[in-house]
């Protein structure tokens, strides 16, 4: 973690340069000074013992030129050059001090910047300095933070992706295996006449349950795509659910299922996709079919809440398993254990969700008995 202090660098740099120049400037009047005023009084001493001559400014000036030997000369002149190499000692470290300011909080993103290109996970890097180069550690970290939860998320997506296409691999391959086995008995005239017919239903069957699956992967790898739009309108999704779920009455009654409506009269504006919305409600009436002995009562309601559209499809059936409900709406996830013996493809409320999450929705199990009821789906979606 950077630590922040409260000076700029850039106003400090500014600072520092007003003084140093303020500082070099008196530094140099000094020199000379100091320069003039030691050649001065060394000229004085030498001719005060070597001339009989009055010691005045013209006098010195002329003989620093004339009677002086050039041991003299030589030696002022080393004096000058030792201020001037003190000056520009003065100098440089300066620039070694400034240049250090700089170079660490470099190196360290520098080596920061090495690490992300050799390693998975990078750790944050810790710098208390000025300000400005806090700030850009800061954003480092913040950078390092979101790629190493990128790679968590991308690995987790990776194991989930290896074991979709496990699951998807055998549950092909189980409508696979027994149409090729049926086929080979019938080929070879093992299949006694009376039975053939029936073998062929199972082939038909089986034939069917592989053509589902393959709409189902199908439908699920299109609504899943980023790119995906709805062809969204404003409608009145209580009408919408009346007519809906009128057409649906007598396929439910023929199941022997118990279908209970309430539907508000007021109206009440969503924008939706009537084609996936109509999937979504089918998904989730054909789930409850199928997972649930007969006389299950399959109820539908619809209210508002926060400004929101609420749509619940509740069943009173045996309900869902706690371990399952959880990841219900992951790819390749059924109820078998806890809703029956009737095989699903697991991937219904997969497409359910992605549906209605393209509608800026959120679809959920609500776990809490409510009414008695042992399955509750609550759908969300924004008034318009």
């Amino acid at each position: 973690m950077t630590k922040l202090k409260n000076n700029s660098f850039f106003s400090s740099l500014i600072k520092n340069y007003f003084f140093f120049t303020m500082a070099m400037s008196v530094a140099l009047v000094v020199i000379i000074s100091l320069s003039y005023m030691i050649i001065v009084a060394m000229l004085e001493h030498y001719l005060e013992m070597n001339t009989q001559l009055e010691i005045t400014e013209t006098i010195v000036r002329e003989a620093y030129f004339t009677v002086t030997p050039v041991w003299f000369k030589i030696v002022s002149i080393g004096i000058i050059i030792l201020f001037i190499l003190v000056y520009i000692g003065i100098l440089i470290g300066f620039s070694k001090v400034l240049t250090s300011r700089v170079k660490k909080p470099l190196n360290k993103l520098n080596e920061g910047l090495q690490s992300i290109a050799t390693k998975t996970n990078v750790e944050p890097i810790s710098f208390k300095g000025d300000k400005e180069f806090v700030q850009i550690c800061d954003s480092f970290n913040t950078m390092v933070n979101r790629l190493n939860k990128y790679e968590v998320e991308n690995k987790k997506l990776q194991e989930e992706k290896q074991k979709i296409i496990a699951d998807i691999s055998h549950d092909l391959k189980t409508p696979i295996t027994s149409i090729q086995g049926y086929s080979k008995a019938l080929c070879d005239n093992l299949i006694p006449e009376d039975k053939k017919q029936s073998y062929l239903q199972l082939i038909y069957r089986k034939s069917e349950e592989l053509n589902e699956l393959i709409n189902f992967f199908h439908e699920y790898s299109v609504v899943e795509r980023e790119d995906y739009k709805m062809k969204t309108e404003k409608i009145n999704i209580n009408e919408f659910l009346r007519k809906f779920f009128a057409y649906k009455y007598e396929q439910i009654e023929e199941e022997q299922f118990i279908l209970d409506v309430d539907i508000p009269e007021s109206k009440l504006f969503v924008n939706i996709d009537t084609l996936q919305f109509k999937r979504v409600l089918n998904n989730l009436i054909n789930n409850s079919i199928k997972y649930n002995p007969i006389n299950t009562t399959i109820s539908i309601g619809v209210y508002e809440e926060n400004n929101n559209c609420i749509i619940e499809i509740r069943d009173d059936g045996v309900g869902i398993q706690k371990n399952l409900q959880r990841n219900i709406f992951d790819p390749l996830v059924t109820g078998d254990d806890s809703r029956g013996s009737k095989h699903g493809t697991g991937l219904g409320l997969a497409i359910t969700r992605c549906i209605v999450e393209k509608h800026k929705g959120n679809i959920c199990l609500v776990s809490d008995e409510k009414e008695n009821w042992s399955t509750i789906f609550k759908i969300t979606l924004p008034k318009t």
